[in-house]
């Protein structure tokens, strides 16, 4: 019986690891992306969530070398957006809960990037290119899915 319990338990934490979500920034040469990223996450969140009435919360914990959430955190306030920084022991966001993404999908092209917002309920998501001669570009238009969690 103390063996099904322990079973149990261990599998349930095993598996509420491995469904954690991973947020951050997870792409090498940032310098060359961090502006424009920076800029059209900006713009897409302005035409979704009006500047002085949105408080964002950030879910994710940034790491100094991170140039595009410490950017963020930056643009956002500077363009009126209240942001709470992310707390170790923050249960319920205070606002509406923000985190991201910044990667390359297909594993080994370092000119293919996305990004993936999680604001509120909403994921938007954009792929970038870059044309080799380090100018990024949108490969599309902003996705959004409504009601995500």
């Amino acid at each position: 019986m103390r063996t099904c319990i322990l079973a149990a338990l261990i599998a349930s934490h095993l598996g509420g690891c491995a469904l954690q979500p991973k947020y951050g920034n997870f792409v090498a040469n940032q310098h060359e992306i961090t502006t424009v990223l920076i800029d059209d996450t900006i713009r897409q969140l302005e035409s979704l969530y009006p500047p002085a009435n949105t408080k964002f919360s950030l879910g994710q914990r940034i790491a100094k070398k991170d140039m595009f959430g410490t950017g963020l955190v930056e643009a956002l306030r500077r363009e009126g957006y209240a942001v709470q920084e992310y707390q170790d022991q923050q249960q319920i966001p205070d606002g509406t809960a923000l985190n991201y993404v910044i990667d390359n999908p297909v594993k080994g092209d370092q000119g293919l990037y996305r990004i993936k917002l999680l604001a509120g309920n909403d994921l938007l998501s954009r792929a970038y290119i870059d044309d080799g001669k380090g100018i990024l570009a949108p490969a599309g238009a902003w996705a959004r899915m409504e009601g995500y969690q």
